[in-house]
């Protein structure tokens, strides 16, 4: 899972969607893009405890996140401005090459490790 905060609301009706400070270097672009059981996905990864939710694009540093259904209106006072969100990647082992630390959690999200990555090939 990849830890991320809701940075930026756009709840005009042409756009309706939110910013997140993750993007590709966090994750990656290649992935299945099954979210859910749905297919297709965003191919991005899913966003974990919100199936309304869909990571719809992303840039280097930061993903749109908008309405799982296009014809959905976001309820933008469920996701705060620093409201965090958990990302579960389609591609593991390219997001994992992303970080130099992993934060091991329980099902309580109480962190019970930190590994260190082995870097280079």
């Amino acid at each position: 899972m990849v830890l991320t905060r809701v940075i930026g609301h756009y709840p005009d009706q042409d756009r309706n969607f939110m910013i997140i400070n993750c993007g590709w270097t966090a994750l990656s672009l290649h992935g299945s893009g099954n979210c859910y059981g749905k297919t297709p996905g965003s191919g991005y990864g899913c966003i974990v405890g919100h199936p309304e939710l869909i990571l719809a694009d992303m840039s280097q540093e930061h993903g749109i996140v908008k309405a799982a259904n296009p014809s959905n209106k976001l309820d933008f006072t469920k996701y705060p401005i620093g409201f965090l969100l958990k990302l579960k990647p389609d591609h593991a082992c390219a997001t994992c090459a992303m970080h130099s630390v992993y934060h091991i959690v329980d099902e309580n999200d109480c962190v019970t490790e930190r590994w260190t990555p082995v870097k280079g090939w």
